[in-house]
């Protein structure tokens, strides 16, 4: 009951209205879940998009939507966004392929369930761009996010929930990638950043060994370090990059980050909602006489709302 689930001491609202992905699971095979959509298919499937009732100010028609497979493109403009802001942003748009967003009409029914993806690099503009930009006129403010920049980014905002949700938070430090000896440095002196380029590309791809061969200046390194150093290293900060890569903080156990990705993914089974009576009723009236009577909240998403 609501009573029990939202409204006493210590008790808070539960969450948001969600539109949950149809996956269509339950049914056969392909062929069946392409006749779903044909809401002239005389099969037995419930359809939930389809109106079983005379038209009301309740509701209003669908008489046709875009097909499947289509390609939406739109750029997405920020400005003064923290860093955990941008790896929310990153996170929501580097999602596994199960995972379906709403948009449109019929959102309810199971229309309008589309999926995103970065279509080319991300542009941002910095502080420190800005600063060079301000020192040299001939500099460029822009500046192409990384695969690694984009994974610290969504560290970051990873880190920052779970801190403030998760009860057992544990830290984890980021691993030093670019850990050489003094003497290195030295030697290499201007060519440091561009060894560290190299460096940090091999680990980005996970390559498995050493970008020896594109050392700058090698002969002279190897002359002081031997390659067995570099080896090794690489090993190590690999090792560490891809603990580091797969540990989230505690994020995806948050309960309403599970709420929200089951919500994403659909199941296995239909989703249908309640009517008065069995395929009949303007579909508030249920909810308005619920009301009234069982007061029964919306459950966890995942289970099934137990009602007479």
């Amino acid at each position: 009951p609501k009573d029990e689930a939202s409204y006493k001491k210590d008790k808070h609202i539960r969450g948001r209205k969600v539109y949950l992905h149809h996956t269509l699971h339950y049914l056969r095979n392909k062929e069946d879940r392409a006749k779903y959509w044909n809401p002239s298919s005389k099969d037995g499937i419930r359809r939930e998009y389809k109106l079983e009732t005379e038209q009301t100010n309740q509701n209003r028609s669908i008489t046709s939507w875009i097909p499947v497979k289509r390609d939406f493109f739109f750029t997405v403009r920020v400005e003064n966004l923290t860093l955990e802001e941008l790896g929310a942003l990153l996170k929501l748009f580097s999602i596994d392929n199960e995972c379906c967003f709403r948009l449109g009409y019929g959102k309810p029914l199971g229309l309008g369930s589309v999926k995103l993806s970065i279509n080319g690099d991300i542009s941002v503009t910095t502080g420190k761009n800005l600063a060079e930009r301000y020192k040299n006129l001939f500099s460029s403010s822009k500046y192409t996010l990384s695969n690694f920049e984009r994974a610290k980014a969504v560290k970051a905002y990873q880190k920052a929930m779970a801190a403030a949700y998760c009860e057992n938070f544990k830290e984890m430090k980021e691993p030093e990638i670019f850990d050489f000896d003094k003497e290195l440095h030295d030697l290499l002196a201007e060519k440091t950043e561009e060894l560290y380029k190299v460096w940090q590309l091999a680990l980005e791809n996970n390559s498995k060994t050493a970008p020896i061969d594109e050392f700058p200046e090698k002969e002279i390194l190897f002359e002081f370090f031997p390659k067995e150093y570099f080896e090794e290293k690489y090993k190590a900060v690999l090792k560490a990059c891809q603990e580091y890569k797969n540990y989230d903080f505690g994020w995806s156990n948050l309960d309403f980050i599970k709420a929200f990705f089951d919500s994403m993914r659909g199941f296995e089974q239909p989703v249908m909602y309640p009517h008065s009576e069995k395929g009949k009723g303007e579909g508030f009236q249920w909810f308005s006489q619920n009301e009234k009577t069982n007061r029964y909240s919306l459950p966890v998403i995942g289970q099934t709302l137990k009602s007479n």
